[in-house]
């Protein structure tokens, strides 16, 4: 899913987050988190361009899915089932509760939005691939030249 649709997304899920509960801490953590997570990209780009800040290639080479490998270190239902966690512990703290809700719901509409199985949003299941790109996204057809 492209980032200005989780902007509006997490936008609007905070706002109505903050209309029923009153609490800043729920619905600032579920807009942050609900964008922030996607800087786990950047891991992916360095990790296959160098490190390199251009920025409007970053954006290309994420749009045309320009991957051999895919980590995704925070894409994963494993860190939602680690917050639950820590949040139950907690009381479910309304910080810990606006993070879990952000990363669940970025998490899931991106596999409705890539058309993915839930299974590809799991670390272990992608590290059991290899981390393979074409593996874990049989369904998106990356473009296999170089972008420059």
């Amino acid at each position: 899913m492209k980032l200005h649709h989780h902007v509006a997304v997490s936008t609007t899920l905070s706002m109505f987050l903050f209309m029923i509960f009153k609490s800043s801490y729920l619905s600032v953590a579920c807009f942050l988190s609900g964008i922030l997570i996607d800087l786990d990209h950047f891991i992916d780009y360095f990790r296959e361009q160098g490190i390199n800040l251009d920025i409007k290639k970053f954006f290309r080479i994420c749009e045309h899915a320009q991957f051999n490998k895919i980590l995704l270190l925070l894409h994963g239902w494993e860190w939602i089932i680690v917050m639950c966690t820590i949040s139950w512990s907690l009381g479910w703290a309304p910080l810990m509760t606006g993070i879990i809700i952000g990363f669940s719901h970025h998490i899931m509409l991106d596999s409705l939005y890539n058309r993915t199985h839930l299974r590809t949003y799991s670390i272990i299941w992608r590290w059991s691939k290899g981390f393979d790109f074409d593996t874990v996204f049989p369904g998106l057809t990356p473009l296999k030249y170089k972008i420059k």
